[in-house]
């Protein structure tokens, strides 16, 4: 149990987090050649969910981020 506490789980995350940074990244990726696409729209045509989806990637992107650090800082503190 303690070989899975110390050297499965700090792999895991660094692993999710990396995912979660890829899968966030594409996603404000799209969202943003989307909303450069909308922008010759009017005010009224636009669609206000590419803001909030724009938003919540930017998010996934911080905290995939932090996850990846973290990781990262404990793997190079302990005895990996």
């Amino acid at each position: 149990m303690e070989y899975i506490n110390y050297h499965i789980q700090p792999l895991l995350g660094l692993i999710i987090g990396i995912v979660i940074v890829t899968v966030s990244g594409y996603l404000h990726w799209k969202i943003d050649k989307k909303v450069k696409a909308e922008a010759s729209l009017s005010l009224e045509n636009r669609s206000m969910s590419n803001d909030a989806l724009k938003v919540l990637s930017s998010m996934g992107l911080a905290v995939g981020g932090i996850m990846i650090i973290i990781t990262i800082k404990f793997l190079s503190s302990s005895n990996f």
